[in-house]
């Protein structure tokens, strides 16, 4: 794997295409037996120019998006199905102080695609805004600069 000789790490090509390390290992082990053709399109989506993808930033705008999404109606399990990641990773980043820049990016190009999607509807999408009220989440149009951690919400409606 040309990734590897490009010294990136199992820990880091996991990141990038969103795949279960071990997975990634048991691969290499034995080549052509567990590589799908989806598998194939992930690891060729990688550029050696991403590697410092694995640097941490700041999860304000990382937590606030996912969260934003939630209050429009998306459930941790849908938004995770679309990046490959289950809703109990997706629940952790909701609170994280940290998260990789591969992470930041997959959740902002989530983020940019579903924010002008017509929000989802039925008893899920109810559940989902009921959980972003009971968790004080905003959409994301409320905030001016959602990455900002000084940044406070705006346009929310007045407490009764």
């Amino acid at each position: 794997m040309l990734l590897r000789k490009d010294g990136w790490t199992m820990r880091e090509i996991a990141d990038a295409t969103g795949m279960n390390k071990s997975s990634l290992q048991r691969m290499l082990r034995q080549p052509g037996r567990w590589v799908t053709a989806e598998t194939t399109q992930r690891i060729l989506g990688v550029h050696s120019l991403q590697k410092r993808t694995t640097a941490f930033v700041d999860a304000t705008g990382t937590r606030r998006r996912i969260q934003g999404l939630a209050a429009q109606g998306w459930t941790l399990t849908a938004l995770g199905q679309r990046i490959g990641k289950d809703a109990q990773q997706m629940w952790s980043w909701t609170h994280a102080n940290l998260v990789t820049v591969a992470i930041h990016e997959l959740i902002k190009e989530l983020y940019d695609e579903l924010e002008v999607a017509p929000p989802p509807e039925g008893p899920y999408a109810v559940r989902a805004r009921r959980m972003a009220v009971k968790h004080g989440w905003v959409p994301g149009l409320c905030w001016d600069d959602i990455d900002d951690p000084r940044e406070r919400p705006k346009g929310l409606p007045k407490a009764a």
